[in-house]
């Protein structure tokens, strides 16, 4: 779990993750959070349909206070990008 010391989570409302969905989340928020590494500069969140990956992707963009970074999202299917833009109010996904 992120230390909440850190200033990371600004949550809108009070949400309930799944055990795997804050692991996921919380690997999120310490990627972005992490310095930059050549070796090490993108991250997928994968999963079956259903287990909340736009749930929490949209959770951390919307609730986590970062600077400096570009988050690029990308879908397998055109299905899945208009429901991930979608839940993004619009945002571009490829």
């Amino acid at each position: 779990m992120i230390n909440s010391s850190l200033d990371v989570y600004k949550p809108a409302r009070e949400v309930t993750f799944t055990k795997d969905q804050q692991n996921a989340i919380d690997g999120l928020i310490k990627f972005i959070n992490s310095s930059w590494d050549a070796n090490n500069f993108a991250v997928a969140l994968t999963g079956p349909a259903g287990t909340g990956k736009t749930f929490s992707l949209n959770y951390v963009i919307k609730n986590c206070k970062y600077t400096g970074s570009v988050i690029n999202c990308c879908t397998p299917t055109h299905k899945a990008c208009r429901i991930l833009s979608n839940a993004l109010d619009g945002k571009k996904v490829d």
